[in-house]
């Protein structure tokens, strides 16, 4: 809309870009008022009126049907005409101005009974406009004069004569120009105007509009008399609705007429949610602009539409969409703005194109009768083929093009977007600047620097003499880019030829200086000494030549420089050698040439240039590759070059150090050593060197007191301070003072180590001395120490409680854990047979007689040092003990000071015992640690572990040592047993048990209920145990009845469940409700 404002002559489409619309008001005078001048001294805000002034009631302008015919195919959504009727002939107020000092002369009866009256009420009232009668005079004020009462008289005359067509009356001093009544005056305006905008928003409210077209056009007016009336609130929300009505019944070919309209809408709706507040990326007005973007690009010409004018409206409508989003959205990054842009930039280049393709017509035309028809009007398709078109695209673009410009960071699809646009408008400085600020960019692949470079060379044919003369090395380096590039060969040849015409026909540069960001050379060197340090005389220099050319290249002419550094920096020395050979090559193969230097002095020699012609058909060129220390390596890991040719970085070192000979130290040390957690290890060094070493000799010792730390050496001189790695990030220790290191009388010292934590660890020893020619020496021996836990553990893991062999010839219930006596491993009890307890049981009380008979039954396992034992299988729920036996392995004992368990998710540990605190451990001797756990999830779990608290031999200091539990695998339950019963119940009555065994296998069980006897407390009225089978995953429900025989808080009978898939009731498993009570009260 906003490019089409700008080719029609009228001023249709113009008045419908304007947001912030004016009250528009009428003077019908005799005299020149000066209303409008009067209004801008009182108020700044004296743009809310557009004042027209007319000088009688017959050069008002009166209503009339809009021009031309409607088109057949054509909607009717939105009349061109309207904002403009609307903003200069639609006065929402008239002021009907009369002379005082006539007024003042002339009966009131015959000014009611003027025929101009009836003239002013006929036209306003098919307006609906308001009236405000003004008396003009150009006195300064009314003072010594008696008007009050002829106000009166001539507003009571008025009021009569016009009706409630009469609003106000004034008198104007200074024709308007006096403060006082100007102020009065633009209240006067401001209320009527604002009262006349709103009874229309009242009479479109009353129209109750269905879902179509005239929903729209409705929306849309209400939107635009909210504006007037600047409440933005009632706007956005008008136009928000018109334009969902208007996607609502568009149908999916939408004309570009509905399109058009759509974005008429959506742009005020933007621009009024705007002025109301900032509108964000994550907005819902942003959303609904991106959407709308979406259903322009999705336009295909429907029915009785021109293609062309299709395709060049499409772009036009998507640029202005993008334009406002980069420019009005806050809060916004800068890459999605330019972003923006860029898109904008593609939409107008789409236009441009269109543009072009047609002959230029220098026909002028004016808007058509409704908004967007133009796709379908015979008079107006060719309007993006008329040349003021063409002028307002071009300037359109290079406004947006400065303005893109201008960016301080731009990205890199911004400046190819603002390059291909400067080539297309023959813009040769602007569009160089855009290729420029691509190469400073740098360009990744290939296929970018061919696009790129295409740039370039398209500009350079559309001006070529222009060009030339600016940037001819950018444009021979475009061409060898394209040229010898990784393209395809029919690619390089089609370049190559046009290069060799080009350099035919002006005066190219032909030096290449390489590397070049964004360029390919004709050729690619790696170059590398054969060692990168020595102090020989002789260094020879090997060039290896790639290329990507699919014809044969030819290097001959090779000349190579060589620089020196001293103290990093650059001396004077230089030295060039001419290679007496030349090299063929080509994409299939490469090709080497050596060079030999003698190079005596000490520094860093580097090859800081390689020049060479390269021939290839008709085109000659002269190519130098420059060389530092970091620039080679970048420029081919940017184009991929060291993976493509199967090159590595340490074969492309142009630079040698050559330094003096130096003496010879020999660094001896162990490769491994063991230690136990706590104590001290000894680490035995030995120096030996061919000539005799200055005193500053040192040692730089790792220092990691979580792990290891350093506490001592033999030698009694030695000085320890701490020094700052910041490199490394640790603290290290460096150890000065050392006796002194003679040659033929190795020296030998004894570090000692103290192992704080157990594990395998390398510890870095870093000898660092100065030679005789003061090259400082450092040389590093990595010791890998073995430390070892100060507990070899050993594990018993129990099922269940187990009892001693006294024990078994008792009814009773179980005994307390704390009273148990764990039997030894080798007990005829555990070798009768290992079989696996099926039920998990949380309190463990057996029917011991029961248990006598059936010696099916494996109460406990045991295994050492983490060995998998198969026979133990524990269930979710159940308690396992671990009995844990520690073997001391420290020479010189320890003492336990405390302990602690850490158990891993899903563990609870119930209880941890070790005996008496603190006691003392010798050499090999054993104490145990007794944890009682439970798991509450299935799988392998690990228990995780013992942490405690050692003092190593009689030392006062205290290490933290770590022991693992061992690892479980449990199951699920395979029967699920609950119990239902009251809480409180009184003495005398009869207490019932509900109790559900629900078996959670697919195999049918046979299971059997015993309920432990306890006359003392409750009598059982019932059978006492009962068989009864069970389905796969069935639920059996039973109850019993008991009767208390006391009162208090009494402890329920345990309930005991056996069951079998077989015919007996071989496995035993039984279940102690210890926290089951209940409370029995006195009648």
């Amino acid at each position: 809309m906003n490019f089409l404002s700008q080719i029609y002559t009228d001023s249709c489409y113009k008045s419908y870009l304007d947001n912030e619309p004016p009250f528009l008001v009428a003077v019908v005078s005799g005299k020149r008022l000066c209303i409008s001048e009067g209004l801008s001294r009182m108020s700044n805000q004296s743009s809310l009126f557009h004042i027209k002034y007319f000088p009688d009631l017959r050069s008002l302008p009166t209503k009339q049907k809009a021009a031309g015919a409607p088109l057949p195919s054509a909607l009717g959504v939105l009349k061109s005409d309207w904002c403009t009727r609307h903003l200069h002939s639609r006065f929402s107020c008239v002021i009907f101005s009369l002379d005082w000092e006539t007024v003042s002369d002339v009966a009131m009866d015959e000014i009611g009974n003027s025929s101009m009256w009836d003239q002013l009420l006929a036209w306003t009232r098919t307006l609906r406009s308001k009236i405000i009668v003004a008396l003009a005079t150009e006195k300064c004020s009314n003072e010594g004069e008696d008007v009050k009462e002829k106000l009166e008289t001539l507003q009571r005359v008025l009021k009569q004569r016009l009706g409630d067509d009469f609003n106000e009356l004034i008198i104007l001093f200074k024709l308007g120009m006096e403060r006082e009544s100007a102020e009065r005056l633009y209240h006067m305006l401001k209320k009527t105007s604002t009262a006349y905008h709103m009874e229309e928003l009242a009479r479109i409210r009353n129209k109750p509009p269905e879902p179509n077209y005239r929903a729209v056009r409705l929306g849309f007016k209400a939107g635009w008399h909210s504006l007037v009336v600047r409440d933005l609130g009632a706007a956005v929300k008008h136009f928000t609705n018109a334009y969902n009505c208007l996607r609502d019944v568009a149908p999916p070919q939408s004309p570009m007429e509905l399109r058009m309209c759509g974005t008429v809408i959506i742009m005020h709706l933007l621009n009024a949610a705007k002025a109301l507040s900032d509108v964000s990326f994550e907005d819902l007005y942003y959303g609904m602009c991106e959407d709308h973007i979406v259903w322009l690009g999705q336009i295909t010409p429907s029915t009785g539409e021109n293609f062309t004018m299709v395709q060049f409206l499409k772009p036009l409508l998507i640029a202005e969409c993008h334009y406002w989003l980069a420019k009005n959205t806050c809060h916004a990054v800068p890459v999605a703005s330019m972003g923006h842009l860029c898109a904008c930039m593609f939409a107008y280049e789409d236009a441009l194109k269109v543009n072009r393709s047609l002959e230029t017509s220098a026909q002028q035309t004016v808007a058509p009768v409704l908004i967007g028809v133009e796709c379908c009007s015979e008079a107006h398709v060719n309007i993006c083929s008329l040349s003021g078109t063409s002028d307002a695209l071009t300037k359109r673009v290079g406004e947006l093009l400065s303005e893109c410009a201008s960016l301080t960071v731009p990205t890199v699809e911004l400046l190819y977007t603002s390059a291909r646009l400067n080539v297309m408008l023959r813009r040769t400085d602007e569009a160089l600047y855009s290729l420029e600020m691509l190469w400073e960019h740098g360009v990744k692949s290939y296929e970018g620097a061919k696009v790129i470079h295409g740039l370039l060379i398209e500009l350079s044919k559309s001006v070529p003499d222009e060009l030339v003369e600016k940037c001819s090395r950018e444009v021979t380096l475009s061409y060898a880019s394209l040229s010898f590039g990784p393209g395809a060969e029919e690619s390089q040849r089609r370049f190559r030829d046009s290069f060799a015409k080009m350099m035919s026909s002006f005066s190219l540069d032909s030096f290449l200086s390489y590397p070049h960001k964004g360029y390919y050379a004709p050729f690619n060197i790696f170059c590398g000494f054969s060692e990168v340090h020595g102090d020989d005389s002789m260094h020879e220099l090997v060039m290896v030549f790639r290329t990507h050319s699919i014809d044969n290249v030819n290097v001959d002419s090779l000349c190579v420089n060589l620089s020196r550094m001293r103290d990093n920096k650059l001396d004077s020395w230089a030295k060039q050698t001419s290679v007496d050979r030349s090299v063929e090559l080509c994409s299939c193969n490469s090709s080497s040439v050596s060079a030999l230097f003698d190079l005596r002095e000490p520094g860093v020699y580097y090859c800081s240039r390689v020049q060479g012609r390269v021939k290839c058909g008709d085109i000659c060129l002269n190519v130098e590759w420059s060389f530092d220390d970091t620039s080679v390596e970048n420029y081919f890991l940017q184009h991929g070059q060291f993976k493509k040719w199967g090159v590595s970085c340490s074969q492309c070192t142009p630079w040698v150090c050559v330094a003096e000979p130096i003496c010879h130290i020999e660094v001896h040390a162990p490769d491994y050593i063991v230690g136990v957690e706590g104590e001290v290890v000894e680490v035995d060094v030995v120096i030996d060197t061919n000539s005799d070493l200055r005193d500053d000799t040192s040692f730089v010792l790792t220092h990691l007191p979580a792990v290891y730390e350093f506490v001592g050496c033999d030698a009694g001189n030695c000085s320890l301070k701490e020094r700052c790695d910041g490199g490394k990030g640790y603290v290290s220790l460096l150890l000065n003072n050392l006796p002194p290191i003679l040659c033929g009388s190795p020296s030998r010292l004894t570090m000692r180590y103290k192992c704080n934590r157990a594990g395998k660890y390398v510890i870095p020893i870093t000898f660092c001395a100065l030679s005789n020619t003061s090259a400082k020496v450092e040389i590093t021996k990595n010791v890998q120490a073995h430390i070892s836990c100060p507990f070899i553990p050993s594990y018993t893991l129990f099922k269940s409680i187990p009892w001693t062999m006294e024990a078994q010839n008792t009814n009773d219930g179980g005994t307390s854990l704390v009273t148990l006596e764990v039997p030894e491993v080798s007990s005829p009890f555990v070798r009768s047979g290992s079989y696996t307890l099926l039920r998990p049981q949380d309190y463990i009380n057996e029917d011991l007689s029961t248990l006598h008979g059936n010696r099916s039954v494996t109460l406990y396992g045991a295994f050492t040092n983490r060995e998998k034992c198969g026979d133990i299988n524990f269930s979710k729920g159940e308690t396992i003990v671990v009995v844990m036996t520690m073997e001391c392995r420290a020479f010189q004992g320890l003492t336990l000071s405390s302990f602690d368990a850490v158990v891993s998710d899903n563990v609870v540990l119930l209880s941890l015992t070790a005996g008496t605190l603190p006691f003392q451990v010798d050499y090999m001797e054993s104490f145990t640690v007794t944890a009682k756990l439970r798991v509450l999830r299935t799988g392998r779990v690990s228990l995780g572990f013992v942490r405690m608290l050692i003092s190593p031999g009689s030392s006062t200091q205290r290490i933290v040592s770590d022991v693992s539990l061992p690892e479980v695998e449990t199951d699920d339950h395979v029967l699920e047993l609950t119990l239902e019963c009251p809480s409180t119940v009184a003495s005398g009555s009869y207490v019932t048990l509900v109790c559900n065994v629900v078996n959670k296998t697919a195999i049918p069980q046979s299971c059997q209920l015993t309920l432990e006897r306890n006359g003392e407390f409750f009598l059982v009225g019932g059978i006492e145990q009962w068989n009864f089978p069970i389905g796969p995953l069935a639920v059996y429900s039973t109850r019993i009845v008991l009767k208390p025989l006391a009162v208090g808080v009494l402890q329920l009978p345990s309930l005991h469940l056996r069951h079998s898939s077989g015919v007996s009731f071989g496995t035993v498993s039984s279940f102690q409700f210890d926290s089951q009570k209940i409370c029995v009260l006195t009648p």
